[in-house]
């Protein structure tokens, strides 16, 4: 169980194909690929870089512009599809994580590797709003 990656091939391919639908602007796969670059430069500051790289696979997963509950809908798809290969604190970080990117507000989490992973998360996610002119205005 532990020692098989939690994103697989396959899990990507599944993600990749949400992230691709009609009317995502910016929670695309130009998004994610985005963060997942960040994640790799500041890996060496991660506690669980692993437990990151699928929150961010999976924090925009379900979106609809008009729902409210997006964020909690994407933590319910990523404990549906993680069981198993996590174990549930682990599973319950991810899924912590990516509720928090509705509000932007770190989770509170007791561990501090953990706290300053989500903090480095909600950062990576709002990386947009750092970015050069033009990149901004493509994301505008």
């Amino acid at each position: 169980m532990e020692n098989e990656p939690l994103i697989d091939d396959a899990l990507k391919s599944e993600l990749s194909a949400l992230y691709r639908a009609q009317g995502r602007h910016y929670h695309n796969l130009a998004h994610i690929e985005a963060m997942l670059a960040l994640a790799g430069d500041y890996r060496g500051l991660l506690g669980d870089p692993e437990a990151i790289e699928a929150a961010i696979w999976f924090h925009d997963a379900i979106y609809d512009s008009k729902a409210k509950d997006n964020e909690a809908q994407s933590a319910a798809l990523a404990e549906k599809k993680l069981a198993g290969r996590a174990n549930p604190s682990r599973l319950n970080r991810i899924s912590a994580m990516i509720v928090a990117t509705a509000t932007h507000q770190v989770p509170p989490f007791e561990d501090a590797a953990a706290t300053r992973d989500a903090s480095l998360f909600l950062d990576m996610d709002l990386s947009i709003l750092g970015a050069a002119p033009d990149a901004f205005d493509a994301y505008e």
